[in-house]
């Protein structure tokens, strides 16, 4: 490795802050109405926007010649690891509900979730292409290259420690989310995540969890707003049998990648050491 492989910790959050707002500074331009911008038809620019997160950070890599797949962990993964980290994903938005459940026992979401629920409503087709689209595609695969693979590998070769590269890129994932209620959830959301990148060295599994989580996320959301969660709740909470079974399969899903990428075996990307057990 030379010190021209990755970024530089400034370089990597300064890149990152610019490509998490600067495309919805520039749909507030479009629009000009920041008060309509998550109603009706408006709502499809923030789902499609996200697609634009990644590319400050791109054209910056490709300025200053970083070798792109190896900074964004572009590397291919086993078919069944695939599949395995897309169940875990919609294991862990399952439990992240009932988690959601508890707490609001403790602490009242705030007037605003509830309300949220409207800018997430499918009611005709193009509302699924636009908001299924942007949530559960466009948005995995935009924020996984820039928190996983743009953040988290310059930290990681920077600090020479995966787990403060973990620590903190999950804890820059869950801050730039903005969500208050949810910021708990979404921290640990993104250790699982920033883990799987780690583990398996690529973004691949990362964004099938990452779709996973947000495409449940949405189904339920939907299914809640018109009252068709029977088969899944009991009373105020998830059904055991549900928890059972996403408990399992958050099981199986790390027991796979940790038998698909033993540490001994592993050719370390980022660490300069040949000691590579640091987790």
């Amino acid at each position: 490795m030379n010190q021209n492989e990755f970024p530089t910790k400034i370089a990597a959050f300064g890149y990152l802050i610019l490509g998490i707002f600067l495309p919805y500074f520039l749909i507030v331009l479009i629009i000009q109405d920041p008060e309509s911008l998550l109603t009706g038809n408006n709502r499809y620019y923030v789902f499609m926007s996200e697609i634009f997160i990644i590319i400050p950070p791109l054209i910056y890599l490709r300025s200053r010649s970083f070798p792109i797949k190896k900074v964004l962990r572009l590397r291919s993964a086993p078919m069944h690891i695939l599949a395995v980290s897309l169940l875990t994903g919609i294991a862990i938005s399952i439990l992240g509900d009932e988690i959601d459940r508890l707490i609001s026992y403790f602490i009242s979401a705030p007037e605003w979730i509830s309300e949220s629920f409207d800018f997430f409503q499918i009611t005709s087709f193009t509302d699924f292409v636009f908001i299924f689209g942007g949530i559960a595609i466009i948005a995995p695969i935009a924020e996984e290259l820039l928190f996983r693979g743009f953040l988290q590998t310059s930290l990681e070769y920077h600090n020479q420690n995966i787990l403060r590269a973990v620590l903190i890129t999950s804890l820059a994932f869950s801050l730039l989310h903005m969500n208050t209620f949810w910021v708990v959830q979404i921290y640990i959301f993104g250790m699982v995540l920033s883990y799987f990148s780690w583990r398996s060295q690529s973004v691949l599994p990362g964004i099938l969890i990452h779709t996973g989580i947000n495409g449940t996320s949405i189904l339920l959301t939907n299914l809640e707003m018109t009252n068709q969660l029977d088969w899944y709740e009991i009373g105020e909470h998830v059904s055991p049998i549900w928890i059972a079974v996403s408990l399992f399969a958050v099981y199986y899903g790390f027991k796979s990648l940790t038998e698909t990428y033993p540490l001994e075996t592993r050719e370390s990307d980022t660490i300069i050491q040949s000691d590579d057990s640091n987790p």
